[in-house]
């Protein structure tokens, strides 16, 4: 949001001293100022100019044509599908797998700067998921369109989730020469989310179940008809770990 990129802009100009430093603990330093994808990439593009070492800046340079293939989509990722995301998801797995496994320059990617990375990436990913279904009339609308639409949220906080996992636990775990050391990466944050989906889908399944399964009295009787309607104030997608 514009809110975000302002204030990541805010927290990256607070620390360009830590840019000017050569020092590899200094990476890490940044990540206060880290919120979004596109302030990552604006990170290492600034230190490509302003990097206080010829080694520093062209580090920092090669870190970000590594990061080239995904720039644009992250900057405009409200505008894409649930199926754009979801090819977008696989050209970020290649490129974080590149960006890790690059020997060009030393040191190499930082694990923790990689971990917040991940989790910076997971908290836009089930923002998007978040906005396009932000419409969606959950409790009311006819179940066959919000079983879709959820099913489509959940194929990408799930695929994503499955990526990032899959690179800390096999793709860089057995990589010799720059190895991932901690647990494997998992966002409980947008796990959270991915429950939330799979709780209001399996209400809405159940609810379309008994409407068909039983007679019109039983209906009645039970108050299928109006069974949401405490729900109806509520906006169940508007999920945060708060």
């Amino acid at each position: 949001t514009e809110l975000e990129a302002g204030l990541g802009a805010v927290l990256r100009r607070h620390g360009k001293m830590g840019i000017a430093s050569d020092k590899t603990p200094l990476d890490n330093n940044e990540l206060f100022a880290i919120l979004t994808p596109s302030d990552e990439f604006q990170f290492w593009a600034d230190v490509s100019v302003s990097g206080a070492k010829l080694a520093a800046r062209e580090r920092a340079q090669y870190f970000q044509e590594l990061f080239q293939p995904i720039i644009k989509q992250f900057a405009n990722l409200d505008s894409l599908s649930f199926p754009d995301a979801l090819e977008l998801i696989e050209i970020t797995q290649d490129t974080l797998d590149e960006v890790w496994k690059q020997s060009s320059h030393d040191p190499p990617y930082p694990e923790d700067r990689m971990k917040h990375f991940l989790e910076v990436l997971s908290g836009s990913f089930g923002r998007f998921v978040q906005r396009k279904l932000h419409e969606l009339d959950v409790w009311s609308g006819q179940f066959s369109y919000v079983r879709n639409q959820i099913q489509d949220g959940l194929s990408v906080t799930e695929k994503w989730g499955a990526c990032a996992e899959a690179l800390s636990k096999q793709y860089w775990k057995q990589y010799a020469p720059h190895p991932w050391k901690g647990n494997p990466f998992v966002s409980s944050t947008l796990g959270q989310l991915n429950d939330r989906l799979e709780e209001l889908l399996r209400l809405r399944t159940v609810h379309d179940h008994l409407l068909h399964l039983l007679a019109p009295s039983e209906q009645q009787e039970l108050g299928l008809g109006t069974v949401f309607s405490p729900l109806l104030g509520l906006h169940p997608l508007h999920y945060n770990p708060y």
